[in-house]
């Protein structure tokens, strides 16, 4: 495990960037800071990837865990079609702390996509939107803590074995926000919200146009 810090501009040395583009590219873990909570990182287009992640937080591979992206265009390599209400809330939120489920693509692997749909976010965090080109990849991009852990807003809260099993830690001190992002599932006839997180029921309700059950 290396331990890096980003700089107050939020940035890394080019040299270590690109160690760390090459490490998720070649299967690698690494955990590293988000607009909301400190999280694990791992290509979420290899299988093998996805299960370390799950195997480090002890986490069940039947629960899903939500993909990272660039933007629009790259949750569209995820899901089988990206529906008005969703383009609409992505515009709004997004890059920002809102994960949005829609029918997945056939043949991710079973921890991303667990029951036929997959959660995308757009995080508002600058380096891992830089990331996220780099690499050109969706990432798998779950909370950096064993399976029913608190949510991690500082490294000094994540577990040593977590830490230990990655092949980088992107230190970027305590993060200000400390909730995770809402989850608004719009895969079926009514949207759901299955988590409230930093946008609130209510807010997400208005944008959309439409009750949230």
């Amino acid at each position: 495990m290396k331990l890096v810090k980003l700089s107050a501009s939020g940035r890394l040395t080019p040299p270590v960037h690109d160690e760390i583009v090459k490490c998720i590219q070649d299967g690698g873990v690494i955990v590293a800071p988000t607009d909301t909570v400190y999280g694990l990182f791992c290509n979420a287009l290899d299988p093998v990837a996805v299960e370390r992640v799950c195997a480090i937080k002890g986490r069940e591979a039947a629960r899903a865990m939500p993909v990272a992206v660039a933007g629009v265009d790259a949750a569209r390599l995820l899901v089988r079609d990206v529906p008005d209400a969703a383009r609409r809330l992505m515009e709004r939120f997004w890059p920002g702390a809102l994960t949005i489920v829609l029918p997945a693509v056939p043949g991710l692997p079973a921890p991303v996509a667990p029951e036929g749909t997959v959660g995308v976010r757009a995080p508002g965090h600058g380096w891992l939107l830089r990331l996220l080109r780099d690499t050109a990849l969706p990432l798998v991009a779950t909370s950096a803590n064993l399976s029913g852990g608190p949510q991690p807003t500082s490294l000094d809260v994540v577990a040593p074995e977590v830490l230990e099993a990655v092949c980088f830690v992107v230190d970027q001190g305590d993060l200000p926000v400390g909730k995770p992002s809402s989850v608004l599932d719009l895969s079926g006839a009514h949207p759901r919200l299955l988590r409230e997180g930093v946008l609130s029921g209510e807010e997400l309700s208005v944008a959309l146009g439409a009750p949230i059950l």
